[in-house]
C-alpha cells in the first residue's frame, strides 16, 4: 500500500529505454560486424588470388627446371606463406606433401561465419598433383575471438550505462508523479495541507504538476474559507447569544417583579410594561436582522434586475417622513444611475446607512447623493457628526460592533454588516472615511448597468 504506484510504471519505462538502447547497440554491432567480416573476406580473397598467380609463375619456373613435386612442395609453401591463407601441396593421390599451416578442425560457428563470408579457395594443377590455397581458419577463429572479446564487454558496458542513465532520467521525469501520488495518499489520510509540487519541465508531466498545484491552491482556499466560515459561525453564535441575553435578562427580571405582585406600586406598572415592550421590540428587531443577514451570507439566489439607485434613494428619503430627524436628510441624485442588483437589498443598504447617520450624528445634516463615473455608480451617504476613530473604522462592518461611546444609542450592531453583504452581492464595494469631530462618509461603488450588462441580464432572464 505504501509503495508508490508509479514505481512499476517507471521500471517499465526503464526497461523500454534499455530495450531500445540494446536494440540500437545490436543493430550497430551487427552492421559493424558485417562490415568487418566483409572487409576481412575481401582482403583474404585478394590475397588468395594474388598467391594463386604467384604459384602459377613459380610452378612454371620450377617446371622448366624439371624439379620433382616432392622437392618443390616445401619450397612453395615456405615462399608463399602469407597471413590469412593456408597453402598446401598434394600429389595425384591427394596425399599431403607440404603445408604452410596445419589444418585444424573449426567449430560450427566459425564454419557458418566462414560460409557466410563467401571465402574463396584456389586449386592450381601441377603435372603430378595440385596446390590448394584456402583461408586460414585458425587465424579467422583467432580474429573472431579477438573481435568478440572487444565487442561483448563494450555491449555490456553500453547496456549498463543505458540502464543507469535510463533510471536517472526516468526517476527525474517521474518525480512529480511520485510527489503527487504521495500527496494524494496524505489527502487520503486526512492531511489536507501538502506542499506544492515543484516542476520546471514543460511536458505533459510538468503540465500535470502545474494542474495539481492549481487544484491544491483551490483546496487550500476552500479550507481557509471553511475555517473562516466556521470561525465566523462560532463568533456569530456567541455574539447573537450575548446580544439576546440582555433583553431576555431584562424581561425575566420584570417577570419576577410581576410574579412578586409589585406592579400595584405607583408608576411601576407603566414602567414594567413600557420596558417589556421596548425589550421585546429590540429582541424582535435583532432576530429579524439576524435572519436577514444569515440569508444574505448563505448566498441565496436573489432577484437581479435593473435598479435605478437614484429612484431607490428618493423612495427611502420619502419613507423617512415619520422618522425623527428625517428633515435633516438632503438628497442629490443624477439620472440613469442604473445597476444590476436585487432592489430589496439595495433599499435595505440605503435605509441602514441613512438610519445610522441619523442616530450617530444627531443634529447634523445627512447628505445622500448618487453619481455616475465611467462604468461605476457611486452612492455617498455623509454627515458632519462626531466621526469615527481608526479602530471603529476598522471594525465598522463587523457584526454586533457598535463602537466606543455609542452604548447609549439604540441599535443592534448589524446594520453596516447587512449593508456590506448587500453591496457585495451586487458586485460592488463599500468604503468608509471619517475623522473624529469632522463627520463620516460611506461610499458605495456599483458596476454601472451599461448596454452590454443589460443585454446579458435580459438573456439570462430569458433562459
Amino acid at each position: 500500500m505504501d509503495r508508490p504506484p508509479s514505481r512499476s510504471f517507471a521500471a517499465r519505462l526503464v526497461l523500454t529505454y534499455v530495450g531500445a538502447v540494446f536494440g540500437l547497440l545490436f543493430l550497430i554491432g551487427s552492421a559493424s560486424t558485417l562490415f568487418t567480416f566483409q572487409l576481412y573476406a575481401r582482403t583474404t580473397n585478394e590475397v588468395i588470388m594474388a598467391s594463386s598467380r604467384t604459384i602459377q609463375l613459380r610452378i612454371a619456373s620450377y617446371g622448366a627446371q624439371r624439379v620433382p613435386l616432392a622437392r618443390l612442395a616445401p619450397r612453395l609453401t615456405a615462399e608463399l606463406f602469407r597471413p590469412r591463407i593456408r597453402v598446401a601441396v598434394y600429389d595425384e593421390r591427394h596425399r599431403l606433401l607440404s603445408e604452410s599451416a596445419p589444418l585444424r578442425a573449426t567449430t560450427g560457428v566459425v564454419g557458418a561465419i566462414a560460409s557466410l563470408m563467401d571465402l574463396q579457395e584456389a586449386q592450381i594443377p601441377v603435372s603430378t598433383g595440385f596446390v590448394l590455397v584456402t583461408a586460414d581458419m585458425e587465424q579467422l577463429q583467432d580474429t573472431l575471438r579477438s573481435y568478440w572479446t572487444l565487442m561483448l564487454p563494450l555491449g555490456v558496458l553500453g547496456i549498463a550505462l543505458a540502464w543507469g542513465a535510463g533510471w536517472l532520467i526516468t526517476r527525474q521525469a517521474m518525480l512529480p508523479l511520485t510527489q503527487i501520488s504521495a500527496a494524494m495518499r496524505r489527502f487520503a489520510r486526512g492531511d489536507f495541507r501538502p506542499e506544492p509540487i515543484r516542476s520546471t519541465s514543460d511536458d505533459e508531466i510538468g503540465e500535470l504538476a502545474h494542474s495539481y498545484n492549481g487544484a491544491l491552491h483551490q483546496v487550500r482556499l476552500a479550507i481557509a474559507e471553511r475555517d473562516r466560515s466556521e470561525a465566523e459561525i462560532r463568533q456569530f453564535i456567541a455574539d447573537a447569544g450575548h446580544e439576546l441575553r440582555t433583553p431576555l435578562t431584562v424581561i425575566m427580571g420584570y417577570l419576577d417583579v410581576l410574579e412578586d405582585g409589585a406592579v400595584d406600586a405607583p408608576g411601576i406598572r407603566e414602567r414594567v410594561f413600557t420596558t417589556l415592550r421596548q425589550e421585546s421590540r429590540r429582541m424582535r428587531l435583532l432576530i429579524e436582522r439576524l435572519i436577514y443577514l444569515a440569508r444574505l451570507e448563505r448566498g441565496e439566489a436573489n432577484v437581479r434586475e435593473i435598479v435605478d439607485v437614484s429612484v431607490v434613494v428618493s423612495r427611502v428619503a420619502t419613507s423617512l417622513g415619520p422618522v425623527e430627524g428625517a428633515e435633516r436628510v438632503e438628497v442629490s441624485t443624477v439620472p440613469d444611475a442604473r445597476v444590476v442588483a436585487d432592489e430589496g437589498e439595495i433599499v435595505e443598504a440605503v435605509r441602514n446607512l441613512v438610519d445610522n447617520a441619523l442616530k450617530y450624528a444627531p443634529g447634523s445634516k445627512v447628505t445622500v447623493s448618487t453619481a455616475v463615473q465611467g462604468d461605476e455608480v457611486l452612492l455617498v451617504v455623509g454627515d458632519h457628526g462626531p466621526g469615527m476613530s481608526e479602530q471603529d473604522q476598522a471594525h465598522a462592518f463587523d457584526r454586533f460592533y457598535r463602537g466606543r461611546g455609542n452604548g447609549d444609542v439604540e441599535g443592534t450592531g448589524l446594520g453596516l454588516a447587512i449593508v456590506k453583504r448587500a453591496v457585495q452581492r451586487a458586485e460592488g464595494t463599500i468604503a468608509v472615511e471619517s475623522r473624529p469631530g469632522e463627520g463620516t462618509q460611506f461610499t458605495i461603488h456599483l458596476p454601472h448597468a451599461t448596454g452590454n450588462r443589460r443585454t446579458m441580464l435580459r438573456r439570462s432572464g430569458d433562459s
